[in-house]
């Protein structure tokens, strides 16, 4: 599903990154739902999609990013990272 199909369809949304979606996920009690938009083992090329989508997406009317990107490090056990977007 595309990014523009998934905002249609929500009240709200946040765009984000993480190194594990489930712990992550649970950050976000009050949405209703995370879809991973792009995984790969490259945390380099999250840290520039997710750069890049908040800020295409920032002023957005439902957009809820505070800031166009994070200074966020990823951790992953796994050393694979995702890009998400959560919505309500």
């Amino acid at each position: 599903m595309c990014i523009n199909k998934i905002i249609a369809d929500c009240k709200a949304f946040k765009i984000g990154k993480t190194g594990d979606p489930q712990s992550r996920a649970a950050n976000y009690g009050d949405f209703d739902k995370m879809y991973l938009l792009v995984q790969s083992k490259n945390s380099l090329l999250i840290d520039r999609l997710e750069g890049y989508y908040t800020q295409k997406y920032y002023g957005h009317k439902k957009n809820m990013n505070i800031n166009r990107g994070s200074a966020a490090v990823m951790a992953s056990s796994h050393r694979t990272y995702y890009l998400y977007i959560v919505v309500k």
